[in-house]
């Protein structure tokens, strides 16, 4: 029964699997849709136009951009400024329908669609260097471009499984992580001197079929969650399963320093997990909607979004959310944030069946 779940959430999104079991498993797409075309939101697809408005709002969290069936809904957020900020998305594979990928961009005051190559399918993650951005997404298919690059340039990744993080400090420092959650194995890649090849895993107790977010704070210290709990670590030379004493899925971890990293995740309850560059601590919020982006900021306090609209501002080394106004009930699947105050996550009616809408919210500090 949980691996039917999860088999249908891959096909549908990472993160919705079997949340629409017994979280609000409604279709939200009409309602939702509805609600953000009264407030002047935009879409770029064919029912709607393109229109954000940021400079000079009020202080809190507002829809800066809704998107419509012809773009599908985001998945990963990334930027090196406020006013230089990625997203990507689009529809999933599903049925007969091969599903697309999405990409824009955020000025600070506008979204803009970013042209991606023809048949690229659904991406679900976006990292960028000092020099480039990357995406990766279902396939395996591995995107790059640099800011004066017109498009995105095709990279092999090897595999055809579908690649759901990608990080790294450079250009020839990348790991991308994936897996099909369901039967096969957990992928691992990793890039240096212009080539993508398999890394080498650890053995892994359990029975985990996918590795879905990495990040790290440098080579010799980085982290990769998963399918059924799994926490892997690396110390610059080897990797190594980390103690979990839950199997409660983890979708995506970020943090500020070696000593200092948070994991987050859960289906039907929230999940929290704490890296203090010894070991991990966690704990279960049950009653808590799931749980899928993180970022955390130079103070070590975390954002958290996830179902339901969730957005969570977490203390450093704390386990106890303080809830933030939101104005969607969309599922949201990552956030991001900036030293000037800003923030932005992204989602979309991802507990529902394709086709899927989409939603970017933008944080204005007060």
């Amino acid at each position: 029964m949980r691996r039917a779940a999860r088999s249908s959430a891959l096909l549908l999104a990472l993160s919705s699997a079997s949340l629409g079991c017994g979280d609000a498993g409604v279709d939200e797409s009409a309602t939702q849709a509805s609600s953000d075309a009264t407030s002047g939101v935009a879409s770029t697809g064919e029912d709607a136009t393109s229109e954000t408005a940021t400079t000079g709002a009020s202080a809190g969290w507002a829809v800066s951009l809704s998107l419509g069936p012809p773009d599908g809904a985001l998945l990963s957020v990334w930027g090196r400024t406020s006013a230089d900020v990625y997203a990507v998305g689009g529809q999933p594979a599903f049925g007969d329908d091969d599903g697309f990928g999405r990409a824009f961009h955020f000025d600070g005051e506008a979204w803009e669609p970013v042209l991606v190559p023809d048949a690229t399918p659904r991406l679900n993650w976006v990292h960028g260097t000092a020099t480039r951005v990357w995406t990766v997404g279902e396939r395996g298919v591995i995107l790059s471009r640099a800011p004066e690059d017109a498009d995105w340039s095709a990279e092999s990744s090897g595999t055809t499984q579908t690649l759901w993080g990608v990080w790294g400090p450079s250009d020839d420092e990348l790991w991308a992580v994936g897996g099909d959650g369901v039967s096969g194995v957990p992928t691992l890649l990793r890039r240096q001197a212009g080539a993508w090849a398999d890394d080498a895993l650890p053995a892994i107790e359990g029975d985990s079929k996918g590795l879905f977010k990495v990040w790290g704070s440098g080579v010799d210290d980085i982290h990769v969650v998963g399918d059924l709990g799994v926490q892997l670590h690396r110390d610059g030379e080897t990797w190594t399963q980390q103690a979990n004493e839950s199997i409660a899925d983890l979708i995506s971890v970020w943090g500020r320093g070696a000593g200092d990293a948070i994991a987050v995740g859960g289906r039907s309850s929230a999940r929290l997990s704490r890296w203090d560059g010894a070991g991990w601590t966690g704990m279960t919020l049950t009653g808590e909607p799931g749980l899928s982006g993180v970022w955390v900021d130079a103070d070590g306090v975390a954002t958290v979004v996830g179902a339901q609209g969730t957005i969570w501002r977490l203390a450093p080394g704390g386990f106890s959310p303080e809830p933030e106004d939101s104005p969607t009930m969309h599922f949201l699947h990552a956030v991001t944030g900036f030293a000037d105050g800003v923030r932005v996550a992204v989602g979309g009616s991802l507990l529902g069946p394709p086709p899927h809408v989409g939603v970017a919210l933008v944080y204005t500090p007060g």
